[in-house]
């Protein structure tokens, strides 16, 4: 680990020589920075956007970070401006900050699988007496100027095919005919940009949603849980986009949570370069 400061912000640099990742020591956990080593952050800086909340104002700053769903504020809004607890375990470092006034501790936990692999296991602690449901929701935001890709389904839910195989979840200001928005038989595309903001959610069993930016190509893959309940009418994975960045948001299922138990969920993470990707492009192969 190594001391840096970036977008005037203290860190701690992780690396394995070839994929660099910037972690934030005094809010999170959060991941400020992923990429290759001297190349550009995948992920966004967003520095003056947030929302006022009862517990004090929560600041996206950007990055990848940890939250609970379904989306309730406080909750999921607290405000992590606190210092985090940082720890090298051997090849792993931890990232964790507890938020006492919710009792829920939140943790990160990070290594390296290879030269382009990044493993991210999120840990969420039920630090309460009480029960509670959540889900565990991993939120990337990424740099301007790019896309996403999310893979539709295309096997059958039954050997007849009488069932329906796919969703498509929008929310209230989501314009369905946005021409940031583009459907294929195989893939969902949406670009980055604005004005307005747009979003969609999808039940995605492929496990996995990616980001193309200049022929930088960011992949999160995860598991899919069949039979689980997923928030957000079973969608386990979102698209944001606006303006001043675009979010790639997977999430587990719910769990009912006893006081002092954990919920574990994984993403992996993939980094390339060079990769000659169209918005649209229906014979991508991710």
């Amino acid at each position: 680990m190594e001391n840096i400061t970036y977008e005037g912000h203290e860190c701690v640099r992780f690396s394995n020589g070839t994929i660099d990742l910037y972690i934030p020591k005094h809010f999170g956990p959060r991941i400020f920075f992923a990429g290759f080593k001297g190349g550009k952050n995948m992920f966004g800086v967003v520095p003056d956007v947030g929302l006022k909340t009862p517990l004090g104002k929560w600041n996206i700053y950007g990055g990848h970070r940890l939250w609970i769903a379904p989306e309730i504020n406080p909750d999921t809004y607290y405000p992590d401006n606190d210092d985090v607890v940082i720890e090298e375990r051997g090849r792993e470092i931890s990232v964790s900050q507890s938020q006492r006034k919710i009792n829920i501790k939140k943790e990160m936990v990070l290594s390296f699988q290879g030269k382009n692999k990044v493993k991210v296991v999120h840990n969420v602690y039920n630090s309460g007496m009480r029960p509670r449901e959540f889900a565990i929701w991993a939120l990337s935001v990424m740099r301007t100027g790019g896309f996403a890709i999310v893979p539709q389904p295309t096997e059958k839910e039954d050997k007849g095919g009488f069932l329906p195989n796919k969703n498509l979840v929008t929310w209230a200001y989501t314009d369905i005919t946005d021409k940031r928005f583009k459907q294929t038989p195989k893939f969902n595309f949406v670009k980055q940009g604005g004005p307005k903001p747009f979003k969609i959610g999808q039940r995605i069993p492929l496990g996995w949603a990616a980001y193309c930016n200049g022929g930088d190509l960011f992949v999160s893959r995860f598991k899919f849980e069949r039979g689980e309940t997923y928030p957000d009418f079973l969608s386990n994975v979102e698209i944001y986009s606006c303006d001043k960045f675009l979010e790639v948001e997977t999430i587990a299922p719910l769990r009912k949570m006893d006081g002092g138990t954990c919920a574990t969920y994984v993403e992996t993470w993939e980094f390339f370069q060079k990769k000659k990707i169209a918005f649209g492009d229906e014979k991508v192969k991710i």
